[in-house]
């Protein structure tokens, strides 16, 4: 997809190896999410692609765009992974977990789910029950 006339974000990581940390600073800019129909126009075979990532963050169209790929593909590929960070919009993120072959869950996502079902393990029994891969990051 081409934007024009967009700022782009921009993300800058500092590391402290003494302290095993990271900061991440991050300029949003002004570039607007892609809609389903511009995937659509773009990649009408995404058959071609052996993975593709959903960051978790456009939630307008999330739903849409996963379910689209996930019905497109064939053959299990491509593999879909989606990123569980926020939990602003938290509905969308549970609704799209199920199409997802890889889900990446931030410890705030994970939290914010245990607590709503009362329990850490509830919370992973559930999750790892629509996915075959959970990461916590």
């Amino acid at each position: 997809l081409q934007r024009t006339n967009c700022e782009l974000p921009t993300s800058t990581v500092i590391v402290n190896e003494k302290k095993a940390t990271r900061t991440i600073m991050h300029y949003r800019g002004k570039l607007q999410e892609p809609s389903l129909a511009e995937l659509q126009a773009a990649f009408p075979d995404i058959g071609i692609f052996s993975w593709i990532h959903f960051e978790g963050r456009n939630f307008e169209n999330l739903l849409s765009m996963i379910r689209f790929v996930h019905d497109q593909r064939k053959n299990q590929r491509p593999k879909i992974s989606l990123e569980c960070e926020k939990v602003r919009d938290f509905e969308t993120l549970e609704d799209a977990i199920p199409f997802a072959d890889v889900i990446f869950v931030s410890k705030d996502f994970a939290r914010f789910i245990s607590y709503r079902l009362g329990c850490y393990k509830t919370c992973f029994d559930r999750l790892y029950f629509h996915c075959r891969v959970l990461f916590r990051h």
